[in-house]
């Protein structure tokens, strides 16, 4: 933890605003459970995300990205053209990965 470190240091801190001094038991103790309650949370929020993917899954929706549809014929004769991956992605509206990807399905 940064503030074992700190500590090792010399360093005192004390959180002004908050009026936590970490100098003191007391000060220990709050930061502790401060450190307790915000993983509780987390692992809450994780329970929850967990069980409204599955919940989705189980009413059939897609979860994701949703795919592109991309023309093959079309990739295929715009290289044959002479384009570029940048100048077909341009004419396309996709991105230069998708037309390395799409390009490299049709050669294999």
């Amino acid at each position: 933890m940064m503030l074992d470190e700190l500590q090792s240091l010399g360093v005192a801190f004390v959180a002004l605003h908050e009026q936590i001094d970490c100098t003191t038991a007391t000060g220990q103790l709050m930061l502790h459970l401060l450190g307790a309650f915000a993983e509780f949370e987390r692992a809450l929020i994780r329970e929850r995300v967990k069980a409204g993917l599955a919940h989705a899954r189980t009413k059939g929706r897609r979860l994701g990205r949703p795919c592109l549809e991309i023309d093959l014929a079309r990739v295929e004769s715009l290289r044959k053209d002479g384009r570029s991956i940048r100048q077909i992605a341009h004419t396309l509206k996709i991105s230069p990965a998708s037309v390395h990807k799409t390009l490299n399905f049709m050669a294999s």
